[in-house]
């Protein structure tokens, strides 16, 4: 894993160098930052020049490509990869580096003076959703150390985009989707440029639910294959953050195929002896978020003192069911579908997965 300081430094490197170069042809930088579901990514910074820059440098595009390499080395002493292409009159060299975590990527391009704030955290959202948040100011561009401040540069020839793709779907943003999935901002007006994003994506490694298949209505859904395509209106699906209002732990209340309802809170209170384990274990919780983003709401959830049922229609016909039902054994454990497990997240979590498994015959 490639340690913050290379990071931030070959970032720095090529920025300096593309403003240098802005003085005498056009120049093109680009700043993408990959993250990746873990909170580890990728940081690449493209440079691209015209073949007026290329010629003021006195080298060809292998020449160039090489320097940058060289001078990257020098920098960081990390490891990296060094691409060059052709695209139309511009001459494009890429260097990318890993990064372990958000914190390490924050406080690398922080210290290195690259933005004036940046934020970039995973925020856990329940059993099986997170939300990344990104806010910050990218700092104006300034010439290399050394170079007298009354050289002119003009802004018309250099472009700065600082481009950032996050895990899951995407619901605000202040910058424009390039069609890849990145979000991008143009900074080349050499002045502050606010960004800000949040995305949500569910987290099916985290919680072993990759490859799990569920046969529901005689269809199949795969666990964590969504579109991520999938619109915006569908990414505000209510999530354990915006629960309903709390369900009394011996009543009924079934979660409609329409409904999709968020995880319903169950407060525990005196009287209610071993039922508590389905308070202390989020049972319902977990079981409301498997009916919105598993089964896309398809299934009936209900509760009573000693147990929380989900039930959905299966088969060809529709005429088959269903079923993951998690039962209070004691204080300390739970059955789901007749497995025992302890009555903590944890453990309902491994359950549910468990049943959901076992009804599809996967080990």
């Amino acid at each position: 894993m490639v340690r913050r300081r290379g990071a931030r430094s070959t970032l720095v490197l090529v920025a300096a160098l593309a403003l240098a170069l802005a003085l005498s042809g056009c120049v093109k930088l680009r700043l993408t930052i990959d993250v990746k579901a873990s909170g580890s990514g990728t940081l690449v910074v493209a440079l691209g020049i015209d073949q007026q820059a290329l010629t003021d440098l006195g080298a060809d595009a292998d020449q160039f490509a090489e320097e940058v390499r060289a001078q990257a080395e020098a920098e960081s002493g990390e490891d990296f990869t060094v691409r060059q292409w052709t695209d139309g009159e511009y001459q494009w060299v890429e260097v990318e580096e890993e990064f372990g975590s958000l914190a390490e990527l924050s406080s690398g391009l922080l210290e290195e003076g690259l933005f004036e704030s940046l934020s970039l955290s995973k925020h856990e959202d329940g059993f099986l959703t997170s939300r990344f948040v990104l806010d910050g100011w990218i700092a104006p561009l300034s010439l290399p150390e050394g170079m007298s401040a009354e050289v002119p540069l003009d802004v018309e020839v250099l472009e700065y985009v600082v481009a950032v793709r996050l895990p899951g779907t995407v619901v605000e943003t202040n910058g424009s989707e390039d069609g890849s999935g990145a979000l991008v901002w143009l900074a080349d007006d050499l002045e502050s440029v606010h960004l800000h994003a949040v995305s949500r994506s569910l987290d099916w490694a985290g919680v072993g639910l990759l490859g799990a298949v569920v046969l529901v209505g005689g269809g199949f859904i795969l666990i964590g294959v969504k579109s991520a395509s999938r619109s915006r209106a569908d990414a505000t699906a209510p999530s354990a953050a915006s629960a309903l209002p709390a369900v009394p732990a011996v009543a009924s209340q079934p979660v409609g195929k329409a409904g999709g309802a968020a995880a319903a809170s169950v407060s525990a209170g005196p009287g209610l002896g071993a039922a508590n384990a389905l308070v202390t274990s989020r049972a319902r919780e977990l079981v409301d978020e498997v009916n919105w983003h598993v089964l896309q709401g398809a299934a009936t959830v209900s509760q009573t003192a000693d147990e929380v049922a989900m039930v959905w229609a299966a088969g060809p016909d529709g005429t088959e069911t269903r079923a993951v039902r998690v039962r209070v054994v004691d204080g300390e454990t739970v059955s789901v579908n007749g497995l025992d497990v302890p009555s903590t997240p944890e453990g309902v979590k491994r359950g549910v997965v468990g049943a959901l498994r076992r009804l599809q015959g996967l080990p």
